[in-house]
């Protein structure tokens, strides 16, 4: 079984009849330390759910760096963006550490869905506390725009690499 407990889990919130029932849906895969998951460009027709191991999403920019945006380890998920907005793939998924993934498709996840109708509302709450924290970044980017130049404090990495995922979005 997931660990049910990491916060970011887009399924977190399900009681464990539900989880137990969606890890029963999934697709077991590994992948070795060096290989990727899936590539930016990639059509996102999966999503995943660490098992095991551990996972960097990473971003190339235009300007040629690498960014590593997300550490994924066991109990969060990944691909989750591209595969609920039906979109390419904008990252990679480079696996750090031998990792066993769970893999849901997303005839997968409306098969679980009809069997428990009432956890899209916990699916929901978890990627409504994502966009409200994409939100808040958004608005600390757009404050510190607003700030005269030279009266800016110095950014925090995690600040420098938000601006660059939003200036790559």
């Amino acid at each position: 079984m997931m660990p049910p407990s990491s916060r970011s889990w887009l399924f977190s919130r399900l009681d464990e009849t539900e989880r137990a029932s969606l890890e029963h849906l999934l697709q077991s895969r590994r992948f070795r330390a060096g290989g990727r998951v899936f590539r930016a460009g990639d059509p996102a027709q999966t999503m995943y759910f660490v098992k095991s191991g551990h996972v960097h999403v990473v971003l190339d920019t235009r300007g040629g760096e690498r960014l590593v945006v997300a550490e994924i380890g066991a109990g969060e998920m990944l691909g989750e963006l591209s595969f609920f907005d039906r979109q390419l793939r904008l990252s990679s998924a480079e696996v750090v550490e031998d990792a066993e993934l769970l893999e849901c498709s997303y005839p997968t996840l409306m098969e679980f869905l009809i069997q428990h109708p009432h956890a899209a509302w916990d699916m929901l709450s978890v990627m409504g506390q994502r966009l409200r924290k994409a939100d808040e970044l958004l608005q600390r980017r757009a404050a510190r725009g607003s700030t005269p130049e030279g009266n800016e404090a110095p950014l925090g990495f995690g600040e420098r690499v938000s601006d660059r995922v939003v200036a790559f979005g």
